[in-house]
């Protein structure tokens, strides 16, 4: 039987596994026979993602990055979900009978990014759409919009983000807006990957210093910073919306995989994603959004990303 410690030296492979603002919550122990996967309580956003929604879809991803690498190297192991919030616990890797079948491989986690770059105008077509909704689970759904219909729901929903303190104070903590930042190639988000230019990013971090922003947002000087974005979702595309319940956090770490392998099905079709995440971590647009989809009692959106091709976005960083 395979030693499960012959994961680490794979880690900078799954280590691409997408997670809110790149914060790269995991924390992974390894053994023989089993590998325990928790997180970093500082590598959460209590602030922003109260409901811890985001951390447990960053960790499903994690735990799908690591099948399909454990698959391609024939290390037959499945998950076993046990959440324990309190205690940072995620569950475990195990010996499995058979390897996990998919058709991704690690070549696919490495060319999935974030684009926040413009697209090609036009609207994804019905097989780009039946790939997405192919990779998930039967309670769940995909439902696709012009991204026109999202655009007065993101222009509320930013406002609603950098109008609380909390919320930017933890967003100032990920951004890193200047090369010379000693965390620039570990983590976070980085000027380039934002698709900011260097006097962009300049003016984006002097308006957030602690002391300036009181002023920015009494001017209502941040109002400003969703142009750009809304801009992107003005012009004719797709967004997607994830769909399921909610109920229990292993259901979350679930739709984590699932959404990551959605995100998998179409970069293989040589599109990219850019996740609007303010329209469901603000509770009005969040409501908004589900009347709007006719979303059943139970179930709730999940996740929120425009779909489309551009030029090859920013690579962004890993700590493995």
């Amino acid at each position: 039987m395979t030693d499960l410690r012959e994961l680490e030296r794979l880690e900078h492979v799954f280590w691409r596994a997408p997670s809110a603002h790149n914060t790269q919550p995991w924390v992974l122990r390894y053994g023989t026979d089993r590998v325990e996967l928790r997180y970093d309580p500082d590598r959460a956003l209590p602030t922003g993602d109260p409901t811890s929604r985001d951390l447990l879809l960053s960790l499903g991803a994690l735990v799908e990055a690591v099948l399909i690498v454990a698959s391609s190297v024939e290390i037959p192991i499945e998950f076993e979900p046990s959440v324990d919030l309190a205690a940072h616990a995620v569950g475990a890797f195990v010996h499995a009978g058979e390897q996990y079948r998919t058709p991704f491989t690690p070549d696919d986690l490495t060319r999935r990014r974030t684009s926040r770059l413009p697209y090609a105008p036009g609207r994804l077509d019905a097989d780009d759409v039946a790939a997405a909704s192919a990779e998930i689970p039967p309670e769940t759904a995909i439902h696709e919009l012009p991204t026109a219909d999202l655009v007065e729901l993101f222009r509320k929903a930013d406002r609603h983000m950098y109008e609380s303190p909390g919320v930017v104070g933890e967003l100032r903590v990920w951004l890193r807006l200047n090369p010379r930042d000693p965390r620039y190639e570990l983590d976070g988000l980085s000027y380039d990957c934002l698709a900011l230019s260097r006097f962009e990013a300049f003016a984006v971090g002097l308006l957030l210093r602690p002391r300036v922003y009181p002023l920015v947002r009494s001017s209502g000087l941040h109002k400003q910073f969703s142009s750009a974005a809304t801009a992107l979702l003005e012009r004719e595309g797709s967004a997607l919306v994830l769909v399921g319940p909610a109920d229990a956090p292993e259901q979350l770490v679930g739709h984590g995989r699932a959404l990551h392998r959605v995100w998998l099905a179409l970069t293989r079709r040589g599109l990219y994603t850019h996740p609007l995440s303010q329209i469901i971590d603000c509770p009005a647009t969040e409501r908004e959004l589900s009347a709007r989809l006719g979303v059943d009692d139970g179930l709730c959106p999940l996740s929120v990303f425009r779909v489309g091709r551009s030029e090859a976005p920013a690579e962004s960083h890993r700590m493995r």
